[in-house]
Order: C-alpha cells, then structure tokens, then sequence
C-alpha cells in the first residue's frame, strides 16, 4: 500500500504540480479572429525601389529564391556554365549563361514541370564561370606588386553578365590609361579590353567601431550579433559574427532600453585585418561559445526593428548573382540592395588577396546602407510568412567618414561557401525543443521526469516520461534540500545532506543533454544549517536568484554572473522573499523555473502541493512579483518529495 501511494503521489507531481499554467502565456487559437500578415520590410523595400505593388514584390522575391535552386543545378552538373543571375528590368526573370551555342536545350531539361518556365532567358557568353573566374586570378597575379598601382586599384571582381574582369578605382579613366601606356599587361592573357573599369571613391574599412567606442575591459556592442550556427564536428551551437569584431563582445537583449549580454568566448577565428585563421585575407568570420544560457540559441534573425525571421535554409553564391538581398544592422537597421558582385575582392591592406567575397549595391539608395557597427550583420532573402534564407555575416562597407553623415550604397560580406568551409553552417532548424527535467527525491532515491515544452513553456502531457536518476546523494544523513539549474555548458547541482553543503558542476554534452557519465565527484561547500526547501533560476542571461526557505518564511538571494557565468559572490545581495508560503504547516519542498514568459513555482506545505505562474516583466530580467496570482492547491494528501529541483534543457 506505501508503495502505491508513493507512487500515485510522485505521478500526480510529475503529471500535475509541475505541469499546470496559469494563466496560459498566449492562446493556442482565437475563434473569433483572423490573423493578419505583417508587411515584409524585405520586400516592401523592393517594391519602393522597383515602384512596384507589394504584391508583385512578393511574387518576385518568392520565385527569386525557387530560380536559386535551378540556378545551382545547372552550375554544378553543365561544364559550359557562364554564369546566372536574377533580371529585374524591363521584366522580372532569370538569365542561364552557357558558352554551348545549343544552351536553350540544355537549360530546357532543368524546366520540365515548373510553372515559371517562361520568365527563363538563355544567353550565350564566351567564357564559362571557371574561365572567367581564372582570369580574375591572372590580373591580379599581373598588377601584384606593379608600382603606382595601389593607389589607383581598390578592389576587383567579376561582371558575369559581360564576362569581363572588374577593378574598382578612384580614378578609372587613370589607371586604364596607365595599363595602356606601360603595357602591363602585355605578358598576360587577359587583354585591356576584358576589362571594366568602375569608380569607387573610397577604399573599403570593416564596419566595426575604433577607439574611443571600444573602451579595455568593458566589452561593448561594437558590432553586430550574426546567424547562429552548428559546429561540423559536434553539431554544438554558436553565435557568429565577423572576424574582425573584437573578441569581448555583447549583443542587445531583444528588448528594448537593456544593458549588453556578454556573447562568452570566442571559440574560433578568422580573422582577415590580422591576419590569422585557416582562410587568411579571404574570409571575415567569428564564432563565440555564449557562457550564458547557450542552449538559448535559436534560428532566429532581426530582420526590423520589431520583428524577427526564422531561418529556414541557407544558399551559397553561385546562384545570387543579381539578386535582392538584406542586412539588419545595429548601426543603420534594414537596409537591402542587389548582388552585384559574386567574386568580389575588396583589396589590401584589410581584405582579400582573392575573390572569396559577394558585394551588394544599391544605387537608389539615399544615405548609409552601411556603416562602421553594422559588422557580423546578419545577409538574407526574405523568403515570406516570416521566413528567410541565410547568405552570409556583413564584413565592410565603402567607408564612410563618420558613420550617420554623408552617403554609401555598397557593402560586402563572407558567403556562406567561405562559413562551410571554415567548418560552420547557419542553423536551419525550427525553434529549440525544450526539455523539462525534474528530479524528484525520497528519503534514499530519487527518480527523474522529463517532459516536451510547446511554444509557451508549458509541458506537453503526452511526451512525460520517468526514469531512475543518474544522478547520487553525495554523503549520509537526511537529505533536506537540493537544487539544479542548467547555465552555459553545464548543469550545476547543489544540495544539502546531514547539515552538510555540496556542490559540483556536470558537463552537458554537445546536444544540450547532460553528461552523466563525465560527472566529478560532489565538493563540501561547507557545514551549516541546511535550508528547509530552496531553488535557484536564472534571469536576462546575466542574473542568478536563489530562494531559501526556513521553517516558516524565506529569504531571496540575487547574484550577478560574470561572462562566463559564474557568480560575482562579492555582489550578492539578500531580500526577504517576494513570494509567500501558500497554506500552513511545515515546507517540504520548494521549486522554481523560468519557462516562457513566467517564473513557475510549485510548493508541498503541510502534505498538500500547490503551483501558480508569477510573469515576468516586459524586460524578462524580473520576476513581477506584485502581479503574482494566489497559489492554486494542486494536490492533496500525497506524500510529498523530501527535495526536488527542476531545469530546463534544450536538445534534439
């Protein structure tokens, strides 16, 4: 009979203590209502820039991503491919470059079944990709080191759509004079006349901000958080951003008016301004592991001011030539303009010395389309219902004098061909899958529940299971209290034992579940009186609080973690409790979780469990204990857990 009640008891915390909400955060459906789509800024910039209807642009910058797909198709199966890119005037469509005279053909085996045949072009050029691609090699291996000429050549590409080599020059007429007069390129097999010669008034600078913005020691938003991304090894996740970016950096919470949350460590480099990396010059690229709350880290991009877009695919360059695309940036926010070049090269001292970057232009563009801040910024298509594709993390604009005074419309960034390569690709998958984990202890034992969260954090009964922990009481004696929480890469346990305190600190593996296997063995923290309940939970990233009961009322700790996550003890500051104890008799158990959009407490007091949601504030650093509901008595009569904690993790 013991055996049945403790059982029904522990089903009824697991399936209803810790599981009810109130109130819901947001309604799973309103009968009474229709959604309305939020105009895309994506493509309402297009369709001011085109002064087209919003509808059209939508149509174009749908039909822009499926013609990518064709796109690359062709590239990689025709050894005659001249090159592709997107048509916008005098009407919208896509233009196929092969050298084979009989291309229309060719190209017409890719179109079988597709309903917009039509809008496709076939041209023939008399070079292919790779040909064209060679001879931008041979003019620079042919200017390389030619006196004169580094004051005059500030950057070199491709014009695919007239297979011709470009250099972009302050003073184009001067340099193609000079190329002339002096024959340089007389030992070369690209003629004078293979060559286009294009103005560009200013050399290119990282869109970072320099001293005094960057103070030592004090990592501020010098730049701007990029996509998140998986690690090929491991498939661990990380934030990104360019290369170049200083590597003690903070990215802005979500909301607004807030302090920067630290991103952690960089994890790995490459560096072009340096240089130092596997890529040298040729790619612009940083990851950071975030010390806080890393399993936080979603598919998710700013893509406006208040809104963001889920990344649902991402695409090499090959196939974007000429194609619409945006950046969200700290420093000028939206700002969007066409492919103009695949194989760009913006030049020494900072850049490449090949042809690894994509340059995006905008002539119609009134004011900075980029600037100094706007680095790590995250390049995409909008792909529409709030999607996007994922091309690559802004690197440099043409440099402006002061960012926010005069005008630029270019900006160059590393494709995602240069991210794969170095080993990272942008993460693609929908929103992380959470995890409710509760450890649930009797006087010797203790068992583990697990449950799904839906998008509200709250547990979806149907995926609840229940295991024996992999977890252990540390020493001898009664087990009066003990507490987790999940905080970077580790879980971090506490607990009290025969009036003694342990700790220790257990690995997570690479997809966010915990190591137990890899777990050291539990430290005394030290003798003392144990609490009757506690639990602790972490909010805004950076702030730890702990709840510590006695017999009858409870004290709150709060405790700022440094930038990798760790307590700043020196800083902790003690309160009385903003919560209460729901009922009467003694506590025996207590705990605590963020999840969603509220703190989600439960409490056993006198043999009788109770639960209720306090929300948070607007910031989600505090709890709003002042809008805090009564307690909801959840169950009664049951035996009660000697101690129980719970953390959330996220993994596949």
């Amino acid at each position: 009979l013991a055996a049945v009640v403790l059982a029904l008891s522990l089903a009824l915390h697991s399936s209803t203590l810790i599981a009810q909400t109130v109130p819901q955060a947001v309604p799973e459906s309103t009968a009474d209502t229709t959604p309305v789509e939020e105009p895309n800024p994506s493509f309402a910039a297009y369709a001011e820039a085109m002064r087209i209807p919003y509808a059209e642009a939508e149509r174009r910058l749908i039909l822009q991503y499926k013609m990518n797909e064709v796109e690359s198709k062709i590239a990689e199966a025709e050894a005659t491919y001249a090159g592709s890119w997107t048509q916008h005037e005098p009407t919208f469509g896509l233009v196929i470059a092969l050298t084979d005279p009989d291309g229309q053909a060719i190209v017409e085996k890719y179109l079988q079944g597709i309903a917009w045949a039509d809008l496709v072009q076939v041209v023939q050029r008399p070079r292919t990709l790779a040909e064209l691609e060679s001879m931008l090699a041979q003019t620079r291996t042919a200017l390389k080191g030619v006196e004169g000429l580094s004051d005059l050549i500030y950057a070199s590409g491709l014009n695919v759509q007239e297979s011709k080599v470009r250099l972009y020059s302050p003073a184009p007429e001067a340099l193609q004079a000079k190329l002339v007069q002096e024959q340089i390129l007389r030992e070369s097999p690209v003629k004078i006349e293979d060559i286009e010669f294009l103005l560009q008034e200013q050399p290119v600078a990282p869109a970072q901000w320099k001293y005094p913005y960057l103070l030592g020691g004090n990592p501020q938003n010098n730049c701007t958080a990029g996509f998140v991304v998986r690690r090929h090894s491991d498939n661990r996740r990380f934030i990104s951003t360019a290369g170049h970016c200083p590597n003690s950096l903070s990215a802005l919470y979500a909301y607004p008016n807030q302090t920067g949350i630290y991103l952690g460590p960089v994890e790995f480099e490459n560096d072009p301004l340096i240089p130092v990396g596997p890529r040298g010059r040729e790619a612009d690229f940083q990851v950071h592991r975030s010390s806080v709350r890393d399993f936080d880290l979603t598919n998710r991009i700013r893509t406006e001011a208040n809104l963001t877009g889920r990344v649902v695919s991402y695409q090499f360059k090959a196939g974007t030539l000429n194609d619409w695309v945006c950046k969200y940036g700290k420093m000028t926010g939206l700002s969007c303009g066409w492919v103009w070049n695949v194989n760009y090269n913006p030049g020494e001292p900072y850049f490449a010395t090949q042809n690894s970057y994509v340059q995006v232009y905008n002539p119609l563009w009134i004011g900075q389309i980029g600037c100094q801040g706007d680095s790590g910024s995250p390049v995409f298509q909008a792909l529409g219902n709030g999607d996007v594709s994922g091309l690559g993390n802004l690197s440099g604009v043409m440099n402006p004098s002061v960012c926010g005074a005069g005008n630029n419309n270019w900006f160059f960034y590393t494709p995602v061909d240069e991210i794969n390569g170095l080993g990272y690709s942008i993460l693609i998958s929908d929103y992380p899958v959470y995890y409710y984990q509760n450890v649930f202890w009797t006087e010797s034992s203790c068992t583990e529940y697990r449950a799904r969260l839906n998008e509200y954090g709250d547990q979806i009964p149907a995926s609840r299971s229940e295991r024996p922990c992999a977890t252990y009481a540390p020493g001898s004696g009664t087990l009066a209290s003990y507490t987790t929480y999940a905080l970077a890469d580790q879980l971090r346990e506490a607990s009290w034992q025969g009036n003694t305190g342990y700790t220790r600190n257990i690995p997570l593996h690479s997809d966010g579940t915990v190591n137990w296997g890899a777990a050291p063995i539990w430290s005394v923290h030290g003798p003392g009186s144990s609490p009757r309940a506690q639990d602790d939970f972490v909010l805004g990233n950076d702030h730890y609080q702990h709840v510590f009961w006695t017999e009858s009322n409870c004290t709150q700790y709060k405790t700022p973690l440094d930038d990798n996550g760790n307590r700043i003890s020196s800083q902790q500051a003690a309160s009385a409790c903003s919560t209460y104890a729901p009922g009467s008799g003694t506590i025996q158990s207590y705990t605590a979780y963020v999840a969603g959009d509220y703190l989600r407490e439960a409490l056993w007091q006198g043999n009788v469990g109770y639960v209720r949601n306090v929300p948070l504030d607007a910031t989600k650093t505090e709890v709003a204990w002042g809008s805090a509901p009564g307690w909801t008595q959840c169950c009664s009569s049951g035996t009660p857990p000697r101690a129980q904690s719970i953390f959330l993790l996220n993994h596949p």
